[in-house]
């Protein structure tokens, strides 16, 4: 430990060589983002495999580690998606700036900024022709689920059959224990039930979860049915195809405030359609509107307000 440099649980645990001990600070990396930083479940597992990665890509103990490693560990993904980018250096910032108390390693990377480029919502056709690909039971129930629901891609995976109110299809999820995102109820349709009843019906064990799948796998089924369909389609693109379905049935749209159904991605979409609607002007603009402040945006049937916001 250098000097000055204060005591942490990396600090304490970390001892070079061992995959038992880099699996000890892996584990209490993510005790420390459960209940220190309180992220949820999903996150944290998130944060770890990063991590595992970026040590594996490496290979030398955390103690040893410098801002030249981080920048190899990152240079090939600074071309690509700025999303990408970010989900890479967030972990590594957390572990660290917060666990490790090594700032130094990653003070000089900064987080790209992400424009908001027009959103492309895909036709029903195309969406029949995805769900069509989809050969398993799970996998067309959660392909309705997400349709219906505009539910998170990490949401559905993450809820438990108690969630579930079967006479209302209502979802209550309990699933959201971090800062970052919130919850609220959703629903979803008569198609989603039977498609959900008839996976559950195949199902012979006793987990409480309402979904039997590891992100991973469900990546990969979503791959699959990606090329053979010749369609790409994201859980993210079901949610914002929700919204636009959904956005013209609200009166009034407020912004991230609510919590699910009532989204900044509603309130984009909504946007977006708005100026086309009113100026007239391509679709290529920048929404000036914060999803952590929350906005307000009215939808009219006929003849807009001279003041639009």
């Amino acid at each position: 430990m250098g000097p000055g440099r204060e005591l942490n649980p990396g600090d304490r645990l970390h001892r070079p060589g061992g995959q038992g001990d880099s699996e000890g600070l892996l584990s209490a990396f993510f005790d420390f983002c459960r209940v220190d930083l309180s992220l949820a479940e999903a996150t944290a597992k998130g944060y770890k495999r990063k991590i595992r990665q970026f040590f594996k890509g490496v290979n030398k103990p955390a103690e040893s580690v410098r801002a030249e490693d981080v920048r190899t560990y990152l240079k090939p993904l600074v071309d690509g998606n700025a999303n990408s980018y970010g989900n890479a250096l967030k972990p590594l910032k957390t572990f660290f700036r917060e666990f490790m108390k090594m700032p130094e390693a990653v003070e000089s990377f900064k987080f790209r900024k992400i424009t908001l480029a027009p959103v492309i919502i895909p036709s029903k056709e195309q969406l029949q022709k995805f769900f069509e690909a989809l050969r398993t039971p799970i996998a067309r129930a959660l392909f309705l689920m997400y349709a219906s629901s505009g539910l998170r891609k990490m949401e559905p995976l993450s809820l438990k059959k108690e969630d579930i109110d079967w006479e209302n299809r209502m979802i209550i999820p309990k699933n959201h224990s971090g800062e970052t995102k919130k919850s609220w109820v959703a629903f979803f349709n008569e198609e989603a039930e039977l498609a959900l009843k008839q996976y559950l019906a195949t199902r012979k064990d006793d987990s409480e979860k309402l979904f039997r799948i590891s992100p991973h796998n469900f990546i990969e089924v979503w791959k699959y049915a990606s090329q053979e369909s010749g369609v790409k389609v994201t859980p993210q693109m079901l949610r914002e195809w929700f919204c636009d379905e959904m956005g013209p049935f609200f009166v009034c749209l407020l912004g991230h405030g609510f919590g699910h159904p009532f989204s900044f991605s509603v309130l984009r979409i909504q946007v977006q359609k708005l100026v086309l609607r009113v100026f007239q002007t391509p679709p290529d603009i920048s929404l000036a509107v914060s999803p952590q402040g929350g906005a307000e945006i009215w939808v009219w049937d006929e003849t807009p307000p001279t003041n639009v916001f």
